[in-house]
């Protein structure tokens, strides 16, 4: 072969091989770069997880004394209707014990 086809085949692989290097360096800094935002992500990630398990969470504790709250003030209507109830039924007997009252007054009235 040709000496001097040698030595220029040569160079230009020369040149292409430190092209690979460079483009070998240049992923491999694109590598470090995204691990390290992959770790700067990550961490964002947790943290903000971390803050929203912590805002769920007293969000479910106030949920829950909202919940014990409704049910004492249901408990507590609840026994107010009944007292009601018992009053009302109070009046009831009371309104006809007079209603037949009333209507023995007028019947003896009208005798």
């Amino acid at each position: 072969m040709d000496p001097e086809l040698v030595a220029y085949l040569d160079r230009r692989f020369e040149a292409v091989d430190r092209r690979f290097s460079e483009m070998d360096r240049r992923f491999e800094e694109l590598r470090t770069e995204m691990r390290a935002s992959d770790a700067d992500t990550r961490r964002h990630f947790d943290v903000v997880a971390e803050d929203l398990k912590s805002r769920i969470q007293l969000v479910a504790e106030g949920v829950l004394l909202v919940d014990e709250k409704l049910e004492r003030f249901r408990t507590e209507v609840h026994e107010r209707f009944e007292a009601i109830d018992r009053r009302f039924l109070r009046l009831e007997t009371r309104v006809s014990a007079l209603e037949v009252t009333v209507a023995q007054a007028l019947r003896h009235r009208e005798n």
